[in-house]
């Protein structure tokens, strides 16, 4: 058993009287971030698989600019929300096409 003085110096948590009815506030925003975390992480996948090393794959997500997209890399095209046109695009690297 406790005595008085633990019990004084124990903190005092506040709950909701209805813990069910408090949600959390969530912008549609986190949805998105959530999209292109999604598709960041395939699209590095993606180019891993093509040249065959991660750090290379992130390097050129983030710093490479691709001719066919008027010299912006996949890292803007993605925030952009054109996800679907760099994989396509790695995708046609892959068959052997040109950028």
């Amino acid at each position: 058993m406790q005595s008085n003085s633990t019990l004084q110096n124990t903190p005092v948590y506040k709950f909701a009287t209805n813990p069910v009815s408090v949600k959390p506030k969530r912008s549609h925003l986190v949805k998105e971030d959530r999209v292109k975390l999604i598709a960041r992480s395939r699209i590095i996948e993606f180019a891993n698989k093509l040249v065959g090393n991660h750090k290379i794959a992130e390097d050129w997500y983030n710093n490479q600019p691709i001719k066919a997209f008027d010299h912006k890399i996949a890292k803007q095209l993605v925030s952009e929300g054109n996800a679907k046109a760099v994989l396509m695009h790695l995708e046609i690297l892959g068959d052997g096409g040109y950028s």
